[in-house]
């Protein structure tokens, strides 16, 4: 499979299955919770799934794995539940909103910097961001605008 198709791949499998894990859990916590917790943190998941997904890339290009559908998959689904684990770690009694689905919130109330730093996931700047979606900067020959 072409990498350049896999990594958007892995980006919206990851994605759905994290917030499908993260909706599953909640919902069962609170159905076994008789009283509603008051605590709250926020999560922001589409900056987590960007920096496991330059992280999967990064291994995928620094070793000799060949790509297919079911690995792509299965590296997806783990890493979604790696996540998942970190937010309930980080977060056990709490109610936990996704930061693209709030208006405002105090930055006191955002974990995503403990998870991501617990899980070994590095910040990433807008140019490595622009370079995960767009690829690699192609240098021109001399004299190519």
């Amino acid at each position: 499979m072409n990498k350049s198709i896999a990594i958007p791949l892995i980006f919206c499998v990851v994605i759905s299955a994290a917030t499908s894990a993260l909706t599953w859990t909640i919902f069962e916590q609170n159905e076994k919770s008789s009283t509603p917790s008051k605590d709250m943190v926020v999560v922001d998941f589409t900056n987590l799934s960007q920096r496991l997904m330059v992280s999967m890339r990064d291994r995928i290009t620094q070793s000799d794995m060949s790509l297919n559908q079911d690995l792509i998959e299965l590296m997806a689904q783990s890493e979604a539940r790696r996540l998942l684990k970190e937010v309930i770690k980080h977060s056990p009694n709490a109610v936990v909103l996704n930061k693209s689905s709030i208006v405002n919130a105090p930055d006191s109330l955002d974990i995503t910097d403990d998870i991501a730093d617990s899980m070994g996931l590095e910040e990433l700047t807008p140019e490595a961001i622009n370079e995960f979606i767009n690829g690699p900067e192609k240098s021109k020959p001399v004299g190519v605008k």
